[in-house]
């Protein structure tokens, strides 16, 4: 099904179009569109507000949710809550990324990291790491976040996420550029730029090493756009265009919608 905007209609027959929030199902052989009830609240935080993160956690088996700078863990399937309490740092109303390892995770907003252990929160407390990160992940036991305003990734001693050195760091090499989106996937690390993409992987020794030809004109304008999909990444580029992997070549996707795309007003447009 090619995309379609959120305002236009969506054909579910031969005589009509409408937007209808159903099912289709088969049944002997004749296509049947089964209503759904629509949607309802599942918890209500309390903070009247937007949330800012929302992660699930497998090994623990539990969702973290941030509002507001604060942080609940979901516990259960009906609902079950808990507020986790101690550090203030992450910044009000700006959105969160995660990343951790087996027994923590590590949240970042723009601010100071704040890390917990799915019962207190504290806020990452080593001088050395960075104190202005908008992006974390992690990779190989080590913890990687971006230092806000910069082209430098930071990354914690390996296995101990909450040990950093001030030269344990690497940057964009082949366009000096802000380093604005960075994640993880198939043990390799995607830094955006605001111009420029390059890719990174441990190779054991540095431990890590931008892989040779990989370094690309198309940063993005939407940080938070960077997602993976399937086994490709996909991000709305510097020129507000979705970009998406041809092997190791980035590659344009156009749309019916590259117009509407063009009129959006970006965060440095603002």
């Amino acid at each position: 099904m090619p995309p379609n905007e959120s305002v236009e209609d969506m054909e579910v027959d031969q005589s009509a179009a409408t937007i209808v929030d159903a099912v289709p199902v088969v049944v002997e052989g004749t296509l049947h569109l089964m209503k759904r009830p629509g949607l309802t609240d599942f918890i209500d935080l309390g903070t009247a507000l937007p949330i800012d993160g929302l992660h699930w956690s497998d090994r623990q088996g539990v969702v973290l949710v941030v509002s507001q700078g604060r942080v609940w863990k979901i516990t259960d399937a009906t609902g079950t809550k808990v507020e986790l309490t101690g550090s203030t740092a992450l910044l009000q109303g700006a959105q969160v990324t995660f990343a951790g390892d087996a027994t923590r995770m590590v949240m970042a907003n723009g601010g100071n990291m704040v890390h917990t252990d799915y019962s207190t929160l504290t806020t990452l407390a080593d001088a050395d790491a960075p104190n202005t990160v908008s992006h974390v992940a992690a990779v190989d036991q080590y913890l990687l976040a971006n230092d806000v305003g910069t082209g430098t990734v930071q990354f914690s001693a390996i296995n101990d996420l909450t040990n950093w050195a001030a030269l344990d760091f690497f940057s964009a090499e082949s366009n000096p550029d802000d380093c604005v989106a960075m994640k993880q996937a198939f043990r390799e690390i995607i830094a955006l730029g605001r111009e420029s993409v390059e890719f990174w992987v441990n190779d054991g020794t540095t431990p890590f090493t931008r892989i040779p030809g990989s370094a690309q004109p198309f940063g993005t304008s939407a940080p938070y756009s960077l997602a993976l999909a399937g086994k490709l990444w996909m991000w709305l580029d510097h020129n507000r265009r979705f970009a998406t992997m041809n092997g190791r070549e980035v590659v344009n996707v156009s749309t019916p919608y590259d117009r509407v795309i063009q009129r959006y007003v970006s965060v440095d447009d603002a």
